[in-house]
């Protein structure tokens, strides 16, 4: 039995026979084949375990939902790997490897995880992302196993940061949801170039206001309103009390972002043109001149039905 083999049984049995593996060109992080179209059944064929078991390529895994929640984090410096480890004692005995320096650890995420990121300290190695266990690193050395134990099954929420990292998911559906906005509407300020805010998009902010709050405005009548889930009407509002709101949204986004100079536009001006950009944005003409068939009432709806048939039937 060649070297190769043994090594891909030792992988095999210590990672799971679930794993997708992926040989690339020895020396390298380059796949030596297609992979990412590939389905898990072909590469448990003959001649793709041939490949993988002959010794002349790296093997890599195909991280996350390809390979049943095996995920890794890559760390360059063994100080954050140490720092790392100290809050997560249980990951101390999860498989870990390393190529040049720093090292890898590898451990199975049942449940959610978030997307694969890299940051100051680490790198969150999920879906979309190739991580070498065995064969040559691209600098000469060859990949090590530190710690030969199976991964250990964890929930993402389970793990422990040290203070201070940056973890890229924390806030991430607000961060998705405001660059979408950003993109249809621009940006929601500008700057110059001493970096203090010299003007505000207010298309932006009247778009930011509508994603917050279920309202719209009725050319018709002239009027805003909004939906108050507590009571399940639309009611009246007011210019007033929206420039208010908007007015206050700027002036906390002023403070998290740490742009202080972006309160200086919270001005009656400025919120009117706001105000103004938000009529086009949530315009329904005629949204309530349908005639409905029920009407609220204290504690729930009363629905009014007619009878179409012969009096003498009913």
């Amino acid at each position: 039995m060649n070297n190769g083999v043994m090594e891909l049984q030792k992988i095999t049995g210590l990672l799971g026979a679930d794993v997708f593996f992926v040989p690339c060109i020895s020396g390298t992080k380059i796949p030596a084949v297609t992979y990412t179209q590939r389905p898990f059944e072909a590469t448990q064929t003959p001649a793709y375990r041939f490949a993988l078991a002959s010794g002349e390529f790296n093997i890599a895994v195909y991280l996350g939902q390809m390979s049943g929640g095996l995920c890794a984090l890559d760390f360059d410096r063994d100080e954050d790997l140490a720092a790392f480890l100290t809050v997560n004692p249980k990951l101390a005995t999860t498989t870990r490897s390393r190529g040049s320096r720093g090292g890898m650890v590898w451990f199975r995420v049942t449940g959610e995880f978030p997307a694969s990121c890299t940051t100051k300290h680490f790198e969150w190695r999920a879906n979309g992302r190739l991580s070498t266990i065995f064969g040559r690193h691209p600098k000469g050395m060859d990949y090590t196993l530190l710690v030969e134990a199976a991964p250990v099954a964890v929930t993402f929420a389970e793990l422990q940061w040290p203070d201070g990292w940056d973890l890229p998911w924390v806030g991430a559906a607000g961060r998705d949801a405001a660059e979408a906005l950003a993109r249809e509407y621009g940006q929601p300020f500008y700057t110059n170039k001493d970096g203090k805010v010299n003007g505000i998009n207010e298309r932006y902010w009247a778009a930011l206001y509508a994603r917050e709050n279920r309202v719209l405005f009725d050319p018709d009548e002239r009027n805003f309103y909004r939906y108050a889930a507590e009571t399940g009407l639309w009611e009246t509002i007011t210019p007033e009390s929206i420039r208010e709101v908007i007015s206050g949204r700027i002036l906390e986004i002023s403070r998290t972002s740490q742009q202080f100079t972006l309160e200086i536009q919270i001005t009656q001006t400025r919120l009117n043109a706001v105000v103004s950009a938000l009529k086009g944005i949530i315009e329904k003409r005629g949204a309530f001149k349908v005639k409905q068939r029920f009407i609220h009432v204290a504690n729930g709806v009363i629905r009014f039905t007619y009878c179409v048939c012969r009096p003498s039937t009913c």
